[in-house]
């Protein structure tokens, strides 16, 4: 398979007070949906960690989040559409005393597909994992919250 491009891209594993995590429901078409970590490309000029806050804030209105630093990397191959792309990420921690989240300053593409915002604890995240991305998260969280954020991110393999 060609992969056409790469995008660098910055996401957030943001939890709650209660320990629960927020996801974004990307709704490709009738059939097709994900669940995934708020967070997008990265512009040119911006750091990983400015792109990870101007995303949380246009996702979901939270403009005061505490970001703890990153703690994973992956790379996975994106498919929207026709297009296919190499995306390298990095995922940031943060925490919010927040509950109330709504999409507030999504661009015109992001606003066909992003769908919900909800917030999950740990068991309710199996009967998604098919759907959900990357699929292993609630392992990769459950190990984060018991061992603390790794003193260097981590590099995922995760298929999706």
């Amino acid at each position: 398979m060609t992969i056409p491009g790469e995008r660098r891209a910055a996401r957030v594993l943001l939890l709650n007070q209660e320990q629960q995590l927020l996801l974004v429901r990307m709704q490709l078409d009738a059939n097709t949906c994900w669940w995934i970590l708020p967070g997008g490309g990265i512009r040119t000029g911006e750091s990983a960690l400015e792109a990870a806050r101007r995303e949380l804030l246009e996702e979901t209105g939270i403009s005061d989040a505490q970001f703890a630093c990153c703690i994973w990397r992956r790379s996975v191959i994106v498919g929207y559409r026709e297009t296919r792309f190499m995306q390298h990420e990095e995922i940031f921690l943060a925490t919010t005393q927040k509950s109330k989240v709504a999409f507030t300053s999504l661009e015109t593409e992001e606003a066909r597909v992003l769908a919900e915002l909800k917030w999950w604890n740990l068991e309710e995240l199996e009967p998604i994992r098919p759907n959900l991305s990357p699929d292993n998260l609630a392992e990769l969280v459950a190990e984060l919250l018991a061992s603390g954020p790794p003193a260097t991110p981590l590099e995922l393999t995760a298929a999706r």
